[in-house]
Parts: C-alpha cells; structure tokens; sequence
C-alpha cells in the first residue's frame, strides 16, 4: 500500500483528503507544517508528499527543498488555493500542481499517475 505524506495547515483539508484517499488504497500520514513534514520524512520516508504552498513557518516552496536535499527523486505534488506560476527552480521538483477543490478527482488522477511512474522508475533501475 504506497504512503502519502500530506502537508497542509488546513485540518479540514487534511482530515477530508485522508479518507479520501484512503478509500483508494493509500496509506495517508498528516502533517501541519513543513518542519514536522521534514521529521516525519527523516522516520518513514512516503512514496509521494502531498503539500500546500502557502504554510506557516516554512512553505510548501522551501519545505519541498529541504526535503529534496535529503531523498533527491522525492515525488512531491503542490496542492493550492489556485495554480501558481512557479519559477524554474522550483518547477523541477515537483510532478504536478493540482488546485484545491471539494472534487478531488484531478487530485486522485494524479497521485495515480505520479506513484504508476514512481513505480515504472524503480523498475528501471533495478534491471
């Protein structure tokens, strides 16, 4: 069952987002903020991190940087109030940016599509 680390300072999005996407399988860890986001990731590294732009004392932005510096291929998806033009430097690091929204359909595609790929890569490098 593939874990998903969700970070966002919302507890009504996060609690909604768990069963969610607990209903599809996947084994959902919250977070709040991204320095308990950065320990978690330290203890039991997911196979995806779900993450809000906008946080209290470290952003999705800079909380996605930290945690690229510690597992580099880390797929993360930015999930935000509304689509936001990242510059070049960050667009590297994430997979995708899905808008926030009642209907999670998009969310769940592509969580689909980004751990299917995840998967597809790992089977590469172990040929």
């Amino acid at each position: 069952m593939p874990g998903i680390l969700f970070v966002d300072d919302n507890k009504n999005v996060r609690e909604f987002c768990k069963r969610e996407l607990g209903r599809e399988g996947y084994r959902v860890i919250l977070c709040e903020d991204g320095n308990k986001a950065l320990q978690i990731l330290r203890k039991e590294p997911p196979d995806l991190v779900i993450m809000d732009v906008h946080m209290p004392l470290l952003s999705g932005i800079e909380t996605a940087r930290l945690m690229r510096a510690q597992i580099p291929h880390l797929p993360i998806i930015f999930y935000t109030v509304q689509r936001e033009a990242l510059d070049g430097g960050h667009a590297g690091m994430v997979e995708v940016q899905v808008e926030k929204s009642e209907d999670l359909t998009e969310l769940k595609s592509q969580v689909a599509q980004v751990l299917a790929w995840r998967s597809h890569s790992k089977e590469k490098e172990v040929r």
